[in-house]
């Protein structure tokens, strides 16, 4: 658990003050805590925490609340020489974040300006994006897997891209009647693809509510961790067929991000 005494990062984020969390912030500093708790679940998972070194990204890395407790933990806490960038396309909060970092001789953690389909990256261990905006989620999983990220963790925000094609001709149409279930039901059937994709390139994936949802209704996090043996990818592609297929989607994103890739 990231501790509260004489942690300057949460004081200058606004999330304590004089070792106390400060009053309406309790529900962030749980939400920095649990995102630890799977960060650590998926070092288990996945071998990272018998590596010496390790690569992070995180994708919109907004305010950085997230960012500093990862590194923290990482390098601070497991003592893993730990390179930690957050991307961000807000240079108010890129230029705050590496203050902050300074501040704290956090010499493995640093800001950049830019977003997640133009930021180049060859190599990533973690791969982090939470609350990317419809297709920039897509966009994300598609750096992590190329990366050869061994987890990938994504919190999903908003599902336009799949919403908008769902043309569905059979029993289940009447979901679609319904403006809530039909949001809620592209978002089922988006992270399914996702999962899938995941699942084809050679991970094992997980779905689950993150925080309970009084803190954040975007609160769905799916997590990723590459597998030793890689399963027939075309079981999972055909999967994604059938399901395009049934709720008559015509384009789904992130599959079109590899088609081009494969084309290019």
């Amino acid at each position: 658990m990231i501790g509260v005494e004489n942690n300057i990062y949460l004081e200058r984020l606004g999330v304590t003050r004089n070792g106390k969390v400060i009053e309406g912030m309790s529900g962030k500093f749980r939400q920095i805590n649990r995102f630890v708790e799977t960060i650590d679940g998926l070092l288990d998972d996945s071998g990272l925490n018998s590596k010496d070194e390790l690569t992070v990204y995180d994708m919109g890395s907004g305010k950085g609340y997230l960012t500093f407790a990862v590194y923290d933990f990482l390098a601070i806490e497991l003592k893993i020489n730990t390179d930690i960038t957050g991307i961000e396309f807000r240079p108010d909060l890129v230029e705050l974040c590496n203050k902050i970092s300074e501040e704290c001789k956090f010499s493995g953690l640093k800001f950049l300006s830019g977003n997640i389909s133009a930021t180049k990256i060859e190599k990533a261990d973690i791969f982090i994006a939470l609350h990317a905006c419809d297709t920039a989620t897509d966009d994300a999983i598609f750096k992590g897997i190329t990366a050869g990220a061994e987890v990938i963790i994504v919190s999903p925000c908003c599902h336009k891209q799949i919403r908008k094609q769902l043309c569905i001709e059979n029993e289940l149409k009447e979901i679609t009647r319904h403006g809530i279930l039909e949001e809620r039901f592209a978002e089922m059937v988006t992270d399914t693809l996702r999962a899938l994709t995941l699942e084809a390139n050679g991970y094992k994936t997980h779905i689950f509510e993150f925080i309970a949802d009084e803190h954040t209704h975007k609160n769905i996090m799916i997590t990723a961790v590459k597998k030793k043996k890689t399963a027939d990818p075309s079981l999972y592609f055909d999967k994604i067929g059938s399901i395009k297929k049934f709720m008559g989607i015509k384009k789904f994103y992130l599959e079109d991000l590899f088609r081009h890739e494969t084309q290019s």
